[in-house]
């Protein structure tokens, strides 16, 4: 099972992608693996609203020519992402 901080980074790298099937079945993958994190989702958190999903769940929309360019949540799943990639790198160091 990879960490949090590997899914965000993840979530992160995918939003160059270009093939929709990689795209789908990676977003399978990861959902599969964030869910065994079930410390962090509860009835009002499930793992389809984590920031994680958030930004597999866009490129997906943006692959199928659905843009959701102007949808705040997007933005803030990407920060959220990038801060969790952010502090493992910290911890670390």
């Amino acid at each position: 099972m990879r960490t949090l901080q590997a899914l965000a980074a993840e979530a992160i790298a995918v939003q160059d992608a270009c093939n929709l099937a990689g795209v789908l079945l990676g977003g399978a993958k990861a959902l599969s693996e964030l869910r065994q994190h079930s410390e962090i989702f509860s009835a009002q958190f499930p793992a389809a609203f984590h920031p994680v999903m958030i930004l597999w769940a866009s490129k997906i929309l943006h692959l199928t020519g659905r843009d959701i360019s102007a949808d705040t949540r997007e933005y803030a799943a990407y920060d959220a992402c990038k801060s969790l990639v952010r502090d493992a790198a910290e911890a670390k160091q």
